[in-house]
Parts: structure tokens; C-alpha cells; sequence
């Protein structure tokens, strides 16, 4: 099969089309046939090797978690799909990567895609969308509840076009920070304020919240908790060992919680099966910016880490069906 693999740990220069082994399904997992696979800022992040200490990538690495194809086999154990089924779903780190034609994933991790959405638009969901439900309304995250002011840190990008949704469903109202050419889209996902970072502090222009989804890191995490209200929460999806150790500190200093969302094991079946109600409902929107081919995903990985990515990024293996 062909597969995009790193070599050796670098830039997106280093990425490149190899000949790969099909994989076989051990007894609890599927063999899925891509259609599409979602591009993450951490695919090009792992492909530079920032997180060797955390997990074991060995050489060749095929990056990549968001999947959305056709089951073509089944382990033994499995009972919940079956062969034909068009699903979707986020693999995990250090597993099979998703750069490439087939890919064996644990059944547990993937779910049917409506049948009024593409393989290519299902690509673009997984993991931002588990990620955003998580910050948002996850325990462990902001728990989002109706009547609280949420502020969005980084509105435009995957996740953030997906957390504008979900808080809004709850009955928040929304803030979000981006640049002004993506106001328009995410008052449309229902954002009530929009703060073009280019042209305010967000800390001058933002009346107290209830909440802060941060997707940015770094000093946007500790300049957001003086806006919080005793007794609030600030949930990150970007943290630093500096802004942890620093954030903690501050956070108790104001009386709120902090909470570092990490995505790295997590899978919450129920809630990516409750995703795709919603794209199925329309109930829920997916804004994907580009498709490239997958012999192409040097430059997609290139476009991501820009950090300007309007949703999501997509590469293609085949057809959208």
C-alpha cells in the first residue's frame, strides 16, 4: 500500500510516498480502506520528534489519527461493525499512522459516518471534535452550562469552530478570539462576540467570563485567568511544562480551576457517536479550508504549521465514496 512516512524526525520537507505493508487486524480490531484522513498540528508536531520522551515512534513513522473509510476486514472479537461499513474515528498516537491507504484501528474507536456526509468532509472531524467536546463540555474541561460567558480562545481553527458549537448548544454565550477575515464564519457557528487579536488585547475588550477554552498556549493561558470569575475554569488543549507550572500557581492565586485536556489516550465512542447524530441532524457544521492529495502531505503538514488554518485540512486517498 502507499503511505507517507517520516525516515527521520524533521520538518514536512522530511515526509515522503513509501511502499508500505498492509496491516492485519488483530481480534479487536478492523482493517479500514481510506477514503480521507484529517490533518492535526500534532501529526507535524510528532514528525519533528517533540514527543519522543512521551511516546515510542519507531522509524519509518506514518503520522496521522483522523480516519473516514470503508471497512474491509474484522478481528475475530469484533461484533459492532462489519465489513462494508463506512466509518470514521481518531487512531491513536504511536499506532498505525493514517497517512497511508489502509489502516487497522481498535473497533471501539470508530463509528459509522451519516450517510449524508462524505468520507472526506468525516475526515476533517474526529479528533478536533473530540477535543473541542472534551474542553467544553467534559468534566474534566469546562463543563459548559447554559446562562455562563465562554470565551474561545483561537475560534478558527478545527477545534475552535467545533467548541463555538458545542458551548452554543448549551446555552452559553460565546466569545471568540480570531482574525477579522473569520468573524463572519464564527458568528455563523454562533459565536455572539468576535475579538481580532491583531487589533485588541483581548484582556482590554473582554468583560469577566465564566469559562476559557484555550487552543493557543503559551502567554494567551496566563493572560486569559484574570479574566475568570472565582470559581471558573480555564480548560487548555495547548499546554507547556512552563505555562503548567506558572498557570497552576496564578489559577489558585484567582480562585479558579485549571485543566490541561489531554487527547493523547482519550476516545469517548459515546461522544464521537453523539457527533455523528449531529452531523447527520445538521445540527453540527464541519469548515474544512483545503483538500490535498495525499502524495501532497508534505505541503498540507506546511499550511498547518502556519497556525492560520481556517478548520480543518484535509488529504484525499480516493474517492469521497
Amino acid at each position: 500500500m502507499r503511505a507517507m512516512r517520516y525516515h527521520e524526525f524533521g520538518g514536512p520537507e522530511c515526509i515522503r510516498e513509501d511502499v508500505a505493508e498492509r496491516p492485519k487486524p488483530a481480534a479487536d480490531e478492523i482493517l479500514v480502506e481510506l477514503a480521507a484522513a484529517g490533518v492535526n498540528p500534532a501529526d507535524w508536531q510528532l514528525g519533528a520528534g517533540y514527543a519522543r520522551s512521551l511516546f515510542h515512534l519507531p522509524l519509518p513513522f506514518t503520522p496521522g489519527m483522523d480516519f473516514a473509510g470503508v471497512v474491509r476486514e474484522i478481528g475475530s472479537n469484533v461484533t459492532v461493525l462489519a465489513v462494508g461499513a463506512r466509518v470514521f474515528g481518531a487512531a491513536l498516537i504511536a499506532r498505525s499512522g493514517t497517512y497511508a491507504e489502509f489502516v487497522t484501528v481498535p473497533a471501539a474507536m470508530a463509528v459509522h459516518v451519516p450517510a449524508n456526509i462524505s468520507l472526506h468532509l468525516a475526515a476533517a472531524v474526529p479528533l478536533a471534535a473530540l477535543t473541542a467536546w472534551e474542553a467544553t463540555l467534559g468534566a474534566v474541561g469546562a463543563n459548559v452550562r447554559a446562562g455562563q460567558r465562554v470565551l474561545i480562545q483561537g475560534g478558527s481553527g478545527g477545534t475552535g469552530t467545533f467548541a463555538i458549537q458545542f458551548a452554543k448548544q448549551r446555552g452559553a454565550w460565546v466569545i471568540a478570539t480570531s482574525s477579522k477575515r473569520n468573524h463572519d464564519l464564527l458568528r455563523s457557528l454562533g459565536a455572539d462576540e468576535v475579538i481580532d487579536y491583531s487589533a485588541a488585547r483581548f484582556e482590554d475588550v473582554v468583560d469577566p467570563v465564566d469559562a476559557v477554552i484555550d487552543l493557543v498556549g503559551g502567554d494567551v493561558t496566563l493572560r486569559s485567568i484574570p479574566l475568570i470569575r472565582k470559581g471558573g475554569v480555564l480548560a487548555s488543549v495547548a499546554p507547556s511544562p512552563d505555562t503548567m507550572a506558572s498557570g497552576e500557581s496564578v489559577a489558585a492565586r484567582h480562585g479558579i480551576r485549571l485543566s490541561f485536556v489531554n487527547m493523547s489516550t482519550n476516545r469517548d465512542r459515546d461522544a464521537l457517536t453523539e457527533i455523528a447524530r449531529q452531523l447527520e441532524t445538521g445540527a453540527l457544521h464541519v469548515i474544512v479550508s483545503k483538500t490535498y492529495p495525499l502524495a501532497q502531505a508534505a505541503e498540507a503538514l506546511m499550511e498547518s504549521r502556519t497556525g492560520h488554518v481556517r478548520g480543518k485540512i484535509v488529504l484525499a486517498m480516493g474517492s469521497p465514496e
